[in-house]
């Protein structure tokens, strides 16, 4: 009788991953808006430089959340490549240690 478990994948979500950077990115992001905004207004020339990739976002409470939403989105697709990346070189990879680990799982 054939046993259903599956042995331990070496894969990244890809999902998972793109929303964990994509969340931290963007918390980042309205995090750099309020610093620049309360504490260091000098700061303030960095971020328009970042306004010209990442359309509206500025040192206000609705600049932080177009940051927000740039960062998630960034983030996320970074996030995804990482995953995919690293699923692709986990499955192509020569070497014993990872032949001996190839999940078994359909």
């Amino acid at each position: 009788m054939e046993d259903n478990k599956c042995c331990s994948c070496k894969k990244l979500s890809i999902c998972n991953l793109g929303l964990g950077i994509g969340l931290t990115q963007g918390l980042a992001y309205i995090a750099f808006a309020l610093i620049i905004m309360y504490f260091i207004p000098e700061g303030k020339q960095l971020l328009e430089m970042m306004a010209i990739i990442y359309t509206g976002y500025d040192s206000t409470f609705a600049g932080a959340a177009y940051g927000f939403v740039w960062g998630f989105v960034t983030g996320y697709i970074y996030g995804a490549f990482i995953a995919i990346f690293y699923n692709l070189g986990a499955r192509l990879c020569p070497c014993k240690y990872c032949k001996g680990n190839k999940c078994c799982c359909k």
